[in-house]
């Protein structure tokens, strides 16, 4: 409403009722598009030793987590929060990623310098690839099946095409890279790099370096949310959070989060990112749009690697120190979610 209109009226002559209802309506349009958001810690789930890598498989429902002290792989059932099989892998799985296309799950095995895959309808091994050294984070691309593996320990990036399992490509980076993430919208690959506070937009196409974009202290985690094309970094050592434009790779923001942020899971669906506080034994929820904490939760005892199932909005956490995985809800607060309806403005009042 212009604002000349409302000075050139009486507002002896404007009904008080009228007013009255602009503000309900106001109120109510301010609260229907922002609900509150209440996590809530609803499941500990023991797990197989000092779990770290957390996957999720939505279609599924079913939850992946790389035990680095186990050698293991521990398949959660998302509907009733138990461990359904636990199998054996390489040696200090780290990191986990699913590609819920092919309902294959690979693990990067940090110690024995491998990636293993397992198939998710049989939980069974399909092969065991050998890759650079020290591999610790790993991400897939379900559009083309290509899985990109960080090889922290020589300073690589291998390239493995899904439907044959073999490494097609080894980038020798020359640093040190710590996280990875893709975006299957634009086939972009990006790589934190720890020692330049800095992180590589790779194109997935040529498998080519793009350029950098500078972030916070010692990045870690990639996350990636594919509609917005915004990148999500964990810093460290800054305890921030980077939110960078995939296209352009500026910088759009810088959060503050708690202590030594270790993980990154992002659901598009809620538009929330969540972030694990490794120092601080928590998990906070960003909201996408305004880029800001609504809510943070205790979890167990160095929590790292965190998943989340857009469908139902459990967010998982494993606790690597405390051995287990916590489970979270994310939840509107007063009960499930509500479709959010866009209210009419009153009439304007007569005069």
């Amino acid at each position: 409403m212009p604002l000349s209109f409302w000075s050139s009226v009486p507002m002896r002559r404007v009904p008080a009722v009228a007013l009255s209802l602009l503000a309900v309506w106001l109120g109510a349009a301010t609260w229907l598009s922002t609900p509150a958001l209440a996590l809530s810690v609803v499941a500990t789930i023991a797990a197989s030793g000092a779990p770290w890598g957390v996957a999720v498989n939505p279609s599924l429902n079913r939850v992946y987590t790389a035990n680095a002290t186990g050698n293991s792989l521990s398949v959660l059932d998302g509907a009733s929060n138990t461990v359904i099989a636990t199998l054996p892998v390489g040696t200090s799985p780290h990191g986990v990623a699913v590609n819920a296309i092919l309902n294959r799950i690979y693990v990067a095995n940090t110690g024995s310098n491998s990636v293993s895959v397992i198939d998710g309808s049989s939980n069974r091994p399909i092969t065991t690839i050998g890759v650079g050294s020290f591999p610790s984070s790993v991400a897939v691309n379900p559009n083309t099946g290509v899985v990109y593996v960080v090889n922290a320990g020589s300073g690589s990036l291998s390239v493995i095409d899904g439907n044959t399992n073999t490494v097609t490509v080894t980038n020798m980076l020359g640093f040190r890279l710590s996280g990875v993430a893709v975006n299957p919208s634009t086939n972009r690959v990006f790589v934190s790099l720890p020692d330049l506070n800095d992180v590589l937009v790779i194109d997935g196409q040529t498998n080519r370096p793009l350029g950098g974009a500078p972030v916070g202290t010692s990045p870690g985690a990639v996350g990636v949310d594919p509609g917005t094309n915004r990148v999500y970094v964990a810093n460290y050592g800054s305890n921030t959070l980077s939110v960078l434009d995939g296209t352009t790779s500026g910088l759009v923001a810088t959060i503050g989060v708690g202590r030594m942020p270790s993980g990154v899971a992002v659901n598009p669906t809620r538009q929330r990112i969540y972030v694990t506080a490794e120092g601080a034994n928590s998990v906070s929820a960003i909201d996408m749009a305004s880029n800001t904490i609504v809510d943070t939760v205790g979890v167990g005892a160095e929590p790292v690697g965190i998943g989340t199932n857009p469908s139902s909005g459990r967010v998982y956490v494993a606790d690597a120190w405390s051995n287990d995985v916590s489970v979270i809800d994310d939840t509107p607060a007063g009960g499930s979610p509500v479709p959010q309806p866009t209210p009419t403005p009153p009439a304007r009042p007569a005069v």
